[in-house]
């Protein structure tokens, strides 16, 4: 019993003296600098993935949703299967962005419906710019409805994730180049309908004469072409430098850092303030036409306005402040995604290479760091208020929602009752 207990006593303090020397060695690393901790922990990576390599047979079983690779001996996470989110938080984050992908179809078809009966106005250059804007909105939603469909068949090219998701499968190439399309498509858009609306606040002679001759079909001609060339090179250019790789779940299929940043937020930031500058500038010609009448005409404005015209310069400041900010939020959310995928893919790829081990390591793998660098849970939020504020406000501008709720509160005030 002496034995046994002295054994036992033994195998304690080895156990305990591992487990000190353990979180010793893990302290000083989380002390040390930055290049520091990653080179110790590559070393050690690299230590126990050549023990591994030269003992055969020694990693036998491998956690839920990794397989066990033949040619490499090693555990790999299995794509379409393992997943950075839990069960729970996948159908939260899945259900509600699908839910509002589906949303913001419907209020974009409502929009488009509604053009059609005001076709006399939405039709023509420069509010057809918004009706296309609509369009790629659905045609967006759309693709991301599709990649919710089937991961595996859309997004592996192996049965390996890590490997998939680097090389990029053909829809994610596709998601890639659609998201860095219609983004630069819809910015530079709003720029061209902008800066057509301040020509003709500026110049309304001039305007008048373009629409009497007809003119303003070749300004659209023109637009049209300089938008879609714009998005069209940018999309070239990201394809020339690698295409497009499936780095940060659930739907965003990115080019490299590099090419992210020079192709997708330096054209993002040029175009958002100059769409910017313009909704200032026609802000400020609204309060100084304002002011020019009253002091023309005084108090009594409306003897001497054309009837709805102070609504509609309403509405369309409203729609581009509502678009403005909604550039404003699709862009952060862009941003935060290129700027946490190269830390969270390395967080990632440490992750796999602690599992790739399976069975023959004591180290506890844990998920916590990758968990805590993904973008997608601030982008989450951004993007949901992103997807459906554009149409929300395109929709306001097209349906006079400004006439709706007055003959509303015409129809329910007791006046109104009365006088019906």
């Amino acid at each position: 019993m002496k034995d046994t207990s002295s054994c036992q006593d033994t195998e304690m303090s080895a156990i305990s003296a591992s487990t000190e020397l353990k979180l010793s060695n893990e302290a000083d690393v989380e002390s040390g600098p930055a290049s520091d901790k990653h080179r110790v922990n590559a070393t050690f990576n690299r230590n126990d993935m050549e023990s591994v390599n030269n003992t055969k047979g020694t990693v036998t079983d491998c956690s839920r949703n990794f397989f066990l690779d033949n040619s490499s001996g090693l555990c790999r996470p299995e794509c379409g299967e393992w997943d950075q989110y839990s069960p729970a938080t996948r159908r939260a984050v899945y259900g509600v962005n699908i839910t509002f992908a589906l949303l913001t179809i419907i209020v974009c078809m409502v929009a488009i419906v509604w053009s059609i009966f005001r076709h006399k106005i939405m039709f023509h250059y420069p509010n057809i710019i918004l009706i296309y804007i609509t369009l790629t909105r659905i045609a967006l939603c759309i693709l991301h409805l599709v990649g919710y469909t089937d991961e595996k068949a859309l997004y592996c090219t192996s049965r390996d994730r890590v490997t998939s998701f680097e090389e990029g499968s053909a829809y994610c190439n596709i998601i890639g180049s659609a998201t860095t399309f219609i983004s630069s498509f819809d910015l530079t858009g709003l720029c061209f309908h902008l800066g057509t609306v301040l020509f003709t606040a500026y110049f309304p002679f001039r305007a008048r004469e373009l629409v009497t001759k007809g003119r303003y079909k070749y300004l659209h001609f023109v637009a049209v072409v300089s938008i879609v060339g714009v998005s069209g090179l940018l999309v070239g250019f990201q394809f020339a430098l690698g295409g497009y790789s499936r780095t940060v779940a659930p739907i965003f299929c990115l080019g490299s850092p590099g090419s992210a940043f020079l192709f997708g937020v330096v054209p993002a930031c040029l175009t958002s303030a100059i769409f910017l500058t313009f909704v200032m500038i026609l802000l400020f010609k609204i309060i100084e036409l304002k002011g020019w009448r009253l002091k023309s005409t005084g108090e009594n404005v409306a003897e001497h306005t054309p009837s709805g015209y102070v609504a509609a310069q309403r509405r369309l400041v409203l729609i581009f402040c509502v678009y403005g900010v909604a550039t404003l939020i699709n862009f952060s959310a862009y941003s935060v995604v290129i700027r946490y995928e190269m830390p969270f893919s390395q967080a990632l790829e440490e992750y796999f290479e602690c599992e790739s081990l399976g069975n023959s390591t004591t180290r506890l793998c844990l998920r916590e760091k990758f968990e805590n660098l993904d973008p997608t849970r601030v982008t989450f939020p951004l993007t949901i208020v992103g997807y459906i504020m554009q149409p929300v406000s395109t929709l306001i501008y097209v349906a006079h929602i400004e006439k709706l709720f007055n003959l509303c509160r015409t129809k329910l005030s007791p006046s109104g009752s009365s006088v019906n």
